[in-house]
This record gives structure tokens, sequence and C-alpha cells, in this order.
């Protein structure tokens, strides 16, 4: 069985930070757009784009977090599975997910386990992030970066990106 894949990380039980994943992800069991099976760990300020394929707990950014913390993060990727499919987080348990969100519409999800849906338009307004309380200031262009702000968003225009990526 091919289990906990992630665009970025299979199995995380420390710290996900500042990241992001375009990579598109398949997988039988625990198949993520950014992380597979986040058990007691923490996903902060990342964010996954890739579609995501799998058959059970398959989820947008994390397919399974167990005792874990998911915060100031979305997923945008199609996902498909066949059961505890989530836009976002394909099953939770005993998990903190919060400021999250995923794109209803790209996802082909209208339910998460953890993370609120947003459609896209929703996710490209700076209003969604900023009343999460996300570190995030708009910029003129995707090529300028305010590396004052963790977060920077050309305001309905592009998704959120992290102020420091290239």
């Amino acid at each position: 069985t091919v289990g906990m894949v992630g665009g970025l990380v299979g199995k995380n039980s420390d710290t996900v930070g500042n990241s992001y994943s375009t990579a598109s992800v398949s997988g039988v069991v625990n198949a993520g757009g950014l992380v597979g099976d986040n058990w007691r760990g923490t996903v902060s300020n990342s964010y996954s784009t890739g579609n995501v394929i799998g058959s059970s707990c398959v989820g947008g950014l994390v397919a399974y977090s167990n005792n874990g913390t998911v915060t100031n993060s979305y997923s945008t990727g199609s996902v498909t599975g066949n059961e505890e499919v989530g836009g976002m987080v394909g099953r939770n348990y005993d998990s903190t997910v919060g400021d999250s969100f995923w794109n209803t519409e790209t996802s082909g999800q209208a339910t998460s386990d953890g993370g609120t849906g947003k459609n896209t338009i929703e996710m490209k307004d700076i209003a969604t992030f900023s009343g999460a309380g996300w570190d995030i200031m708009a910029v003129a262009d995707p090529g300028t970066r305010n590396l004052s702000y963790i977060w920077n968003i050309v305001n309905n225009v592009t998704y959120p990106f992290l102020s420091r990526q290239s």
C-alpha cells in the first residue's frame, strides 16, 4: 500500500512552516497536497496548489492530521478520492485547524475535515486572509515582494504567496 505521501512531506511529526508545494500527488492512503500524515506536527504559513488523487484519507493540504495543528494555510488543487476526502483536510483526529482555507471550486470539494471553504474570488481577496489574522500585505504585481510580511498578495489577482519565495 502506498501511503503517507505529500507534495512536500510524507509524515510530519515536527514543524512544516513557510512552505509550499505545486506538485501533483498520487497515493492510496493518506495522500495530501503538502503533507500526507501530520502526526502531532504543525503546519503553518504554507500552501499547496497541486492536484491530489488517492483512495482513502485524501486532502488538498493535509491528508490526515492526528493530534496536530494547521494554521494560516491554504490549498487550491483538485482533490479526488473514495472516502475521507476533503478540500483541505481528509481526516482530522483531535487536531486544530484554524485560519486556513481551501478553494471549493478548484478542489471540486464542498467539504473538508477542517478549514473554511471559499470560492476563487474570495481566495484572491486580501480581506479573506487579513480578516483571519494573517500577516499579509498587498503588492503591485507578482514580482514585487514586501519582506516585512510573511504573505503577499496582488489583491483580486493572485492567491497569497510567501514573500520570501522566488
